[in-house]
């Protein structure tokens, strides 16, 4: 059944269901826009974005109040976002090369008091920030990196900041997920075509394994 859709005014490349009550309802969807510089400034080009949050309910008789959009926050150019598995906290990957941590709230305890609230930001890298993942205790982050790098980055409410970042792949890393039962693993998947494997026990940068002729093309996605 198709419940409902919207144009968001960018690439829409990220959208995430809110796990955890009373907000199951909410969906967050995230965009990016390239702005288009003119001569000497294209090599200085910026991604523009948003997160919007959508009231869903595939039951409603009114179809207008199948999709509602509730609310739209203007940022920068947004790759990627991860609920936490613990509580209503939204990590989003930007193009800046910030990690940014929002909080879903009530306002006024209905639908179009539903807010995202900045928590704490953090400069990663110079690089932009292309996926995030929670490890399953939500103490830890990891970001994969246009530059080819992984950063972990330890769960903080006053600041974040990176504990580890090394040299993953050659080019850049599109996806990462830490192992679900052993969260001391963490898999990386890239535009090399390789996928790997690191044991942040150990040293990071010498991988468990890293594996480069099953796939043909850039691996994108893991889970």
């Amino acid at each position: 059944m198709d419940v409902g859709s919207c144009h968001l005014g960018g690439n829409a490349d990220a959208g995430e269901f809110c796990p955890h009550r009373p907000f199951r309802h909410i969906l967050a969807a995230a965009t990016y826009t390239l702005q288009e510089q003119a001569g000497e400034e294209q090599q200085q080009q910026d991604r523009a974005g948003t997160v919007s949050l959508f009231s869903v309910d595939a039951g409603a008789e009114d179809k207008s109040r199948r999709l509602r959009l509730l609310n739209t926050v203007e940022t920068a150019g947004v790759f990627d976002m991860k609920w936490s598995p613990t509580a209503p906290l939204l990590a989003q990957a930007d193009a800046h090369g910030r990690l940014v941590l929002r909080r879903l709230q009530h306002e006024d305890g209905s639908d179009e008091g539903v807010v995202l609230t900045d928590v704490v930001a953090g400069n990663i890298s110079s690089s932009m920030c292309l996926y995030v993942d929670w490890n399953q205790n939500a103490d830890s982050l990891a970001v994969a990196l246009s530059d080819g790098s992984l950063s972990v980055v330890p769960m903080r409410e006053d600041r974040l900041e990176v504990s580890e970042q090394w040299t993953a792949h050659q080019y850049e890393v599109w996806t990462c997920y830490f192992d679900r039962a052993r969260p001391h693993l963490l898999y990386s998947g890239s535009d090399d075509c390789s996928f790997g494997c690191w044991d942040l026990r150990e040293s990071p940068s010498n991988a468990v394994f890293r594996n480069k002729k099953t796939h043909t093309m850039g691996v994108c996605c893991i889970a």
